[in-house]
C-alpha cells in the first residue's frame, strides 16, 4: 500500500509526535476511610465511607471533612506542550484511602508495612471515588487523568449539562498492585487483588477542563467490594484560570509542518517526521527526590531533640545539574532554569524535589523521617558564579498556592553570585498548623520549584536544612541544623525545538544532496536538468 505523506497528514503525525505525558504537582492529600454511621460504637461492616482528619492534634480528629475546607482549587492552562496541552490542569488534591496496615512498601528506602490507621475501611473493601455532577460554563467538559491507564487521553469525562461522554465516572483509589501482607511478616509476596488492604496512594493523576470558568464537582466515595456504606456527597471548587502571555508548544510542531510544506522528497520529510518523534522520546519528565530526615547522633534509632538534619537521599559525589534555557513564550522565558516537573529533551534525569520523609502520620513512615513536631526548612547558604550573573529561586505562590512561574514572569528571589545571601529559606515541612503542632508529620513534598540562572555559566549553591519548630527544648527546635551540602548547576542552552528540526531538515538535505551526487548506474536513465 502507497502512503502519501501530504502536508496536511504531516502536520497530523507531528502533532501528535508532539503528545507528551502529563505535567503534575502535588500539594496535598486527602483520605477515604470510615466514620461510625450506623450507631454503634467503634468502626466495622457497614459503616460510611468518608475522607477524613487524619491530624492527631485536631479537634476534629476522626471525622469526616468537607471539600468545602479544601478551598477553591486553581486550574491554570497548560501551555508547555502535550496531551494536556491547551487544557486548565490540576493535581493539588491526591485523593487517598488509608490502610489497616497489611500493605507493604516493597521500594527503597521503605521495605516496611504502611502504617494501620484507626479509621481504615474494613479488609477487603475496594474503595473507589465516583463523580456524581459537575456544573460550570455550559458545554465544559471536566476530565480525570492517570497515568497508570494513559498518557495521551483521559480515563473519563464529564460535560456540563450533558453528563459523562467517556468512561464510567469511576476509578479506584485501593491501589490493587500493592504488595500485602500479615502486617508482621518481613517481605511478604501477596497482591492485593482481589483486595486486602484498602489502601490506595497513587501518584500521577489529574484533573482538567477545557474552558475557563468557575467548576463545581460532586464526588461520592463508593465500596465495589459492599463491605462499607456510600459516603455523603464531597462537594469541590475548581477555577480555571489562563496563564498569560505563553505560546503553546504545539505551535512548534505546527510551524515545522509549514516548512516541510513545501519539501517535495519523500524521504526528507520522513527523516524530519523521525526527528519529531525522537524529540518526544523522554520527555515524560523523571526527577529524584532528595529527602530530609535526621542523623542518628547518639544512637538510640529515635529521632529525638539534638539529633542532627540530614539529607538521607542526597546526589551522588560529582553530580552535576544542568540548567536548560527557555524560550520566549514559555516559563521562565529567557532564563537557564532546572524544575522537577518541567518537560526537556536534554539530560532529562537531573531535575530533583527536595521533600521531607513522614511519620507514618501523612505518608509511609520513612525510615530516619524527622521527629514528630519538626518543622523543616531550607536555608539557601551561599551561591557562588559568573561575575554580574545571578541564582533565582521561584516558590509557590502563598496567594494561590500555584506555582510562582505560572503567575510571574521573574523570580520569587534572586541572589548575586559571589555575594551573602541573607539566609533565605523556604520550607520543606507541609504543617497544617500555625505555629506547628508537636504531634504534627514532618513531611512534605511540593513540586513544580524551580531554580534559574540570568547567564550561562557553573554555578555552585550551598543548602542547609533548619528544624524552625518550637516543640524542642525551651521552645527551640527539636533538630540541629545540617551539613552544607554544595550543588552544582551549569546553565547551558538547549537547542530549541524549531532549531533542531531545522538541524533534521539540514541533515535530510545533505541526504539528499549526496543521493544527487552519486552516479547513475551504467545504462540508468540520466535525471532531468532543472
Amino acid at each position: 500500500m502507497k502512503i502519501t505523506l501530504t502536508s496536511q497528514r504531516l502536520a497530523a503525525l507531528a502533532a501528535a509526535a508532539w503528545a507528551l505525558s502529563p505535567i503534575n504537582a502535588h500539594a496535598g492529600h486527602v483520605y477515604g476511610g470510615i466514620i461510625d454511621t450506623n450507631g454503634t460504637s467503634g468502626l466495622q461492616a457497614g459503616d460510611a465511607l468518608a475522607f477524613i482528619d487524619t491530624l492527631t492534634s485536631s479537634p476534629a480528629y476522626g471525622s469526616a471533612i468537607t471539600g468545602s475546607s479544601l478551598g477553591v482549587q486553581i486550574m491554570p492552562l497548560v501551555t508547555g506542550g502535550g496531551a494536556q496541552n491547551g487544557l486548565y490542569l490540576t493535581s493539588n488534591i491526591s485523593f487517598t484511602a488509608l490502610s489497616d496496615g497489611r500493605a507493604f512498601s516493597s521500594t527503597s528506602p521503605s521495605y516496611a508495612y504502611f502504617a494501620a490507621s484507626p479509621f481504615a475501611a474494613q479488609p477487603g473493601s475496594l474503595i473507589q471515588l465516583e463523580i456524581q455532577n459537575v456544573t460550570g460554563p455550559d458545554g465544559g467538559t471536566f476530565s480525570f487523568w492517570d497515568n497508570e491507564v494513559s498518557t495521551t487521553s483521559p480515563v473519563t469525562s464529564y460535560q456540563v449539562n450533558t453528563g459523562l461522554t467517556l468512561g464510567t465516572g469511576i476509578w479506584n483509589l485501593t491501589d490493587l498492585a500493592l504488595t500485602v501482607g500479615d502486617g508482621v511478616t518481613p517481605s511478604p509476596t501477596g497482591v492485593n487483588n482481589p483486595p486486602t488492604d484498602p489502601y490506595g496512594h497513587i501518584h500521577g493523576r489529574s484533573f482538567t477542563v477545557d474552558m475557563p470558568g468557575e467548576y463545581t464537582v460532586r464526588y461520592i466515595l463508593h465500596d465495589a467490594s459492599g463491605i462499607q456504606a456510600d459516603s455523603a456527597p464531597f462537594v469541590v471548587s475548581y477555577s480555571a484560570v489562563p496563564e498569560p502571555g505563553t505560546i503553546a508548544l504545539l505551535a512548534g510542531a505546527g510551524v515545522a509542518s509549514l516548512l516541510l510544506f513545501r519539501r517535495r522528497k519523500a524521504g526528507v520529510k520522513k527523516i524530519v517526521l523521525s526527528a519529531i518523534v525522537a524529540l518526544n522520546t523522554g520527555l515524560a519528565q523523571a526527577h529524584e527526590h532528595y529527602a530530609a530526615g535526621y542523623l542518628d547522633m547518639n544512637g538510640d534509632n529515635i529521632a529525638d531533640a539534638g539529633d542532627k538534619l540530614q539529607l538521607v537521599t542526597a546526589p551522588p559525589d560529582g553530580m552535576v545539574f544542568h540548567m536548560l534555557l527557555q524560550p520566549a513564550g514559555q516559563r521562565y522565558a529567557g532564563y537557564y532554569v532546572i524544575e522537577d516537573e518541567l518537560p526537556r529533551t536534554l539530560y532529562p534525569n537531573d531535575p530533583f524535589t527536595f521533600i521531607a520523609l513522614s511519620d507514618g502520620q501523612t505518608e509511609l513512615d520513612g525510615p530516619q523521617h524527622a521527629a514528630t513536631g519538626s518543622d523543616i526548612w531550607m536555608e539557601i547558604t551561599s551561591v557562588t558564579g559568573p561575575d554580574g550573573g545571578s541564582l533565582g529561586f521561584w516558590n509557590i505562590d502563598p496567594d494561590s498556592g500555584i506555582a510562582w512561574s505560572y503567575t510571574h514572569t521573574t523570580p520569587t528571589v534572586s541572589f548575586f553570585t559571589n555575594e551573602p545571601t541573607g539566609g533565605y529559606k523556604f520550607e520543606i515541612s507541609e504543617p497544617l498548623t500555625n505555629p506547628v503542632a508537636p504531634t504534627e508529620d514532618p513531611f512534605g513534598h511540593i513540586h513544580e520549584r524551580a531554580f534559574t540562572a540570568d547567564m550561562s555559566g557553573t554555578y555552585t549553591v550551598g543548602f542547609m536544612l533548619y528544624d524552625l519548630g518550637t516543640n524542642g527544648p525551651d521552645g527551640g527546635p527539636i533538630e540541629q541544623p545540617s551539613q552544607t551540602y554544595y550543588f552544582t548547576f551549569v546553565a547551558v542552552p538547549e537547542p530549541g525545538t524549531l532549531a533542531l528540526l531545522a538541524t533534521a531538515l539540514g541533515a535530510g538535505g545533505i541526504l539528499w544532496w549526496r543521493r544527487r551526487r552519486i552516479p547513475a548506474p551504467l545504462g540508468a536513465r540520466s535525471a532531468k536538468p532543472r
